[in-house]
């Protein structure tokens, strides 16, 4: 179990978005405190994953346990992407992050102004929060870049002609993309200052990064994000995260889609290789047509390829708004009638809780 850590003892397993949609929030019992947030709407205490009893309309403490599912009936994931914040648009824009920026003196400036230097500290003088501005220069007649120093590296900083925040690169000493460890490596924001996508930068490359980082996500209850894409209006759109499987406790790489009704339009599991699979019978890929149609497939990594597998029912299951549906079983690959699979695998239908 991955505790909260403002030491309320809830399990914080299954974080993000796309980890809900695999069921990793199974049998959770939610804790409501002050210390994780209070409502927006209804001012109540909110539980470990910032939602309220509420306002959320979702209730996953009496879901069964992860078993053998329905041969010939399976329910679309419900998972919808958080209501966007509250922005005010005479504020800064949505999450720029609080920073002091200081600016000295003046020791280079072209004659027609399109570039200016500043004095300024080296970084290990430079404060945590303080941003020292180094540089500031026009590109095209749209956009201007202020380079900043700060205590981590640099930061870049694209403004359009009338000073609104376009986008933010924050760079180590080495002006590399800052590493996830310290934090998000771009931000870019819409006009209406709502944020439009931020992104991380793992390092991922040798066996003991990939450790590294699955022991991270393990600390982190279950995740890492990647990136985040959202629309005009807040809502977000896209998630990209590393996630640890609850089958076979690997890290794999999600990328969850929703529509502009905030339901879940797309999901798939990828492993390091970048192959489209998961641990046994644990979600892969799912896509949504709105409430007409679903597919929901199954698949494993076998030899390098993927492959349809699964034990616990079928495959790939195609639901529909009406009672018809499609379902087909595979085993490592191959196909197989409902009557064969259920003798391969000796299907009996338990209980469920």
């Amino acid at each position: 179990m991955q505790e909260c850590e403002c030491g309320c003892g809830a399990d914080i397993s299954g974080w993000s978005n796309a980890a809900k949609a695999r069921g990793l929030r199974r049998r959770i019992r939610r804790i409501y405190r002050p210390s994780h947030g209070t409502c927006y709407y209804c001012g109540l205490p909110l539980d470990q994953f910032q939602e309220c009893a509420e306002c959320s309309g979702e209730d996953l403490t009496s879901e069964p346990v992860r078993g053998y599912s329905s041969v010939t009936t399976e329910e679309k994931p419900n998972l919808v992407s958080p209501e966007p914040k509250p922005h005010d648009p005479l504020g800064p824009p949505e999450d720029c992050g609080q920073r002091k920026i200081t600016i000295g003196k003046t020791v280079k400036q072209t004659p027609d102004g399109a570039l200016i230097e500043y004095e300024c500290l080296n970084h290990d003088e430079v404060t945590s929060g303080q941003w020292q501005l180094k540089s500031q220069e026009n590109i095209g007649n749209e956009q201007t870049c202020f380079t900043y120093v700060t205590h981590d590296g640099f930061v870049k900083e694209y403004r359009d002609k009338e000073g609104s925040i376009l986008s933010q690169k924050f760079l180590n000493r080495e002006c590399e993309p800052l590493d996830g460890f310290k934090g998000w490596a771009e931000k870019s924001w819409w006009e209406n200052g709502r944020i439009r996508e931020r992104s991380k930068v793992w390092p991922d490359q040798s066996d003991e990064e990939w450790q590294t980082l699955t022991e991270l996500a393990k600390k982190r209850g279950g995740g890492l994000f990647i990136s985040e894409r959202y629309a005009y209006d807040g809502t977000k759109s896209l998630e990209l995260s590393y996630v640890i499987d609850d089958g076979d406790g690997q890290l794999y790489e999600y990328l969850a889609s929703f529509d502009q009704e905030h339901a879940l339009a797309c999901f798939e599991s990828r492993d390091r290789q970048g192959i489209l699979c998961s641990s046994e019978n644990m979600l892969t890929y799912f896509e949504s047509s709105g409430e007409d149609a679903w597919v929901k497939r199954y698949m494993i990594n076998k030899d390098g390829e993927s492959v349809y597998h699964r034990t616990d029912g079928p495959a790939i299951f195609y639901g529909y708004k009406t009672e018809d549906t499609c379902a087909r079983y595979f085993l490592e690959g191959k196909e197989y009638s409902k009557t064969e699979w259920e003798k391969k695998v000796g299907w009996t239908q338990p209980e469920r809780a």
